[in-house]
C-alpha cells in the first residue's frame, strides 16, 4: 500500500511530503528541518519516498535545458521556474490525498524537543534493496573506439551556460570537462569566499564528501596488490577489540556497504570534536548487526571508518600518509588533503550568500574527510583508467556491479555507481551522500565518466542547494550536441 495512503493519519509523514520542496531548497527553518531529518532517520518508508522523488526531480530537471535564443540569464530563470513548477506537480501527483494542513505544522513544532531527544534510538541508515548479484558481470568503463567530434565553440557555450547558472543562483564552484586525455574546459564561477572577494578557480579546494571513499577503496586495493590483505579477510583480523557479532563481516562487505553495521554518525548522540576512530567505532560496537552480512545494501559510514583503521593497521602509518605517498604524490595531486588551514578551502554556502555551518572533519575519517580540486580529481580519474595506481584486475573489482539500486543504477565499491541516464551510460561518484546525511555542509560534488563518449565531467561546488548531476547533464548536452 502506498506510503501516503497507509499513513494518512500521521502528521509527520504529511510534513515530509508537503515540505519536500522547501527541504530540498534549504529554506526550511532550522527547527522544522531538524524534525524533518529526525523522521527520515527513523522511517525507512519515508526515506525511500524521498529518494524516489529526488530521482524524479533530477530526471525532470535534466530535460529542461535553457533556450539559447532567450539569452543565458533569462533562459536560466525560465528553466528554474519550470523546474520548480514541474517538481511540485510530480510531488502532488504522488500524494493524491487531502492533508490536514494548519494543525500539522503546529503539532510538529511542539514535538521538536521530543523528536530531538529521541536521536539515540536505532534506525537503518540506508535503503533495503535486493540481495547482491550472484555472478556480477564486470563492465569495463573504457573509452569507445569511435568518438564524435566536438561541437564548434563548445568552450564558449559551456562558459555561457555556467555564467547563466551562476547569475541565477544555481551554481557556485568549479567545473572541468575532458574528452579523452584533453581538458576542453576548466573554469571557476562565483566566490570561494564572498566576504574576502576570493573567486572560485580550477585550483580552489572544496570538501568532496563521500568521494573520499573512492580514495579509501583505492588504498585497500593497493594493499591487496601488495599481498598485505585480501578483501575476503574478516575485519576482526585487523581490529583490537572486535565484537563477536562482527566475526562474519569481511572487508568486501565494508566496501559494498553490505556489512549490516549501524552508522556511527547517528548513534550515541552528538559527535564531539577530535573523536578518535576507536571512539567512533565504540558507538556501534555493542549494537547487533542490522542484517546478515552480504544480504543487503545499506549505506553506512561505519564501514569506511573501519576501512581507514585497517589501512593504518596494515600499512603501519597514518591514513593520510598512506594516501599521500601512494596516490596524491604519484599523481601530483597538490590540492588534495585532509587537514586544511584557515582560508585554504572554499567557504560552504547553504544558498546564495548564506553560510553553511562549519563541520568538524575528524569524525568523518575514511568516509568523507578529504578536500580536493577539479584538476586533482581529473588526474585521479585518469589514473583509474590505466595501470598507474591499480591493475586491471583491481579496477574490474572496483567497478563491478554488486547491488542494484532503487533508481536503476548498480552499486560498485565505495561511492561509485554505474547506470544509464537519458540513454548515456555513466559511472559516477557523488560527494553529498543520502539526502539526510549532510556530511559536508555547504558543498556538493560529482565525478562522472561517460565511457562510451570518452567524456569526463567533474563539478565541485560550495553551494549546498545545487545539484551537480543535473548540471553535468547540461554539460553533456552542450558538448555532444544532444537535443
Amino acid at each position: 500500500m502506498p506510503l501516503i495512503q497507509r499513513k494518512r493519519g500521521s502528521v509527520t509523514e504529511h510534513f515530509v511530503v508537503t515540505q519536500f520542496d522547501a527541504y530540498q531548497d534549504g529554506t526550511l527553518a532550522q527547527t522544522e528541518r531538524a524534525v524533518y531529518e529526525q523522521h527520515l532517520k527513523s522511517c525507512r518508508e519515508c526515506r525511500d519516498w524521498v529518494r524516489h522523488q529526488e530521482n524524479l526531480v533530477a530526471r525532470l530537471r535534466m530535460e529542461l535545458a535553457p533556450a539559447v535564443v532567450l539569452g543565458p540569464a533569462a533562459a536560466a530563470r525560465i528553466q528554474q521556474d519550470l523546474y520548480h513548477a514541474m517538481r511540485r506537480a510530480v510531488i502532488m501527483n504522488n500524494v493524491r490525498a487531502s492533508f490536514a494542513g494548519a494543525g500539522a505544522l503546529a503539532l510538529l513544532i511542539l514535538a521538536v524537543g521530543a523528536a530531538l531527544w529521541w536521536q539515540s534510538s536505532g534506525f537503518s541508515s540506508g535503503i533495503q534493496v535486493p540481495a547482491p548479484l550472484q555472478a556480477p558481470s564486470v563492465e569495463e568503463f573504457m573509452p569507445a573506439q569511435q568518438v564524435a567530434p566536438l561541437n564548434a565553440g563548445v568552450a564558449q557555450e559551456l562558459d555561457d551556460l555556467f555564467h547563466a547558472y551562476q547569475e541565477n543562483g544555481l551554481f557556485n564552484g568549479s567545473v572541468l570537462v575532458a574528452r579523452g586525455d584533453e581538458i576542453i574546459f576548466s573554469e571557476g564561477y562565483g566566490m570561494a569566499d564572498a566576504e574576502k572577494g576570493t573567486p572560485n578557480t580550477p585550483q580552489t579546494r572544496f570538501r568532496i564528501g563521500i568521494i573520499t571513499q573512492t580514495f579509501t577503496t583505492a588504498a585497500i586495493l593497493q594493499l591487496q596488490e601488495q599481498h598485505k590483505l585480501t578483501v575476503d579477510d574478516p575485519i576482526c583480523q585487523y581490529l583490537d577489540a572486535c565484537p563477536a557479532g562482527w566475526e562474519e563481516v569481511t572487508i568486501q562487505h565494508l566496501l559494498t556497504h553490505s556489512s549490516g553495521i549501524a552508522d556511527y554518525l547517528f548513534e550515541g548522540g552528538p559527535l564531539s570534536a577530535g573523536s578518535t576512530p576507536d571512539q567512533l567505532v565504540n558507538r556501534v560496537s555493542d549494537m547487533p548487526l542490522q542484517f546478515e552480512p552480504g544480504s543487503e545494501y545499506n549505506y553506512s559510514n561505519s564501514g569506511f571508518l573501519i576501512l581507514g583503521m585497517i589501512i593504518e593497521r596494515v600499512a603501519g602509518q597514518p591514513y593520510l600518509t598512506f594516501l599521500q605517498e601512494n596516490i596524491f604524490d604519484p599523481l601530483e595531486m597538490d590540492g588534495t588533503g585532509l587537514d586544511a588551514g584557515p582560508g585554504e578551502l572554499a567557504v560552504g554556502y547553504k544558498f546564495g550568500s548564506t553560510k553553511a555551518e562549519e563541520i568538524e572533519i575528524s569524525p568523518l575519517f575514511g568516509t568523507a574527510s578529504l578536500y580536493s580540486t577539479v584538476e586533482d580529481l581529473y588526474r585521479f580519474r585518469q589514473a583509474l583508467q590505466t595501470d598507474q595506481l591499480l591493475s586491471q584486475a583491481s579496477r574490474d573489482q572496483m567497478f563491478a556491479p554488486y547491488f542494484p539500486l532503487n533508481w536503476g543504477f548498480n552499486a560498485n565499491y565505495g561511492a561509485w555507481a554505474e547506470g544509464t541516464i537519458a540513454g548515456r551510460r555513466l559511472s559516477y561518484s557523488r560527494g553529498d551522500g543520502p539526502v539526510y546525511y549532510n556530511l559536508t555542509q555547504g558543498f556538493q560534488s560529482s565525478l562522472i565518466n561517460y565511457p562510451d563518449d570518452d567524456l569526463t565531467v567533474i563539478i565541485l561546488e560550495n553551494l549546498g542547494s545545487a545539484d551537480p548531476l543535473v548540471t553535468a547533464r547540461e554539460v553533456v548536452r552542450t558538448v555532444l550536441g544532444d537535443e
